[in-house]
């Protein structure tokens, strides 16, 4: 994924053209998991933000590393205890 200054992403936030832009290079990752790769890893955190309102935490069960992600895995294990 070619990752875009900042100012351009934060338009993915008011314009759901522009997110579902960020969606689409983002899952380019499929390449990477069709090699094996597990996890993929947003760059940056306005990606992370934008996956996240896009409530996209995984691509053909490959996780998304993020704190978004983190904090929701930290918060089920806490419930569950």
């Amino acid at each position: 994924m070619a990752v875009e200054c900042g100012a351009a992403l934060n338009r993915g936030f008011e314009d759901e053209t522009t997110r579902a832009a960020v969606v689409e290079a983002f899952c380019s990752a499929r390449q990477g998991i069709a090699r094996s790769a597990e996890t993929v890893i947003p760059a940056g955190g306005i990606v992370m933000a934008l996956l996240a309102l896009a409530n996209l935490h995984e691509i053909d069960s490959a996780a998304t590393v993020n704190r978004t992600s983190s904090c929701r895995a930290i918060m089920t294990c806490v419930r569950a205890v």
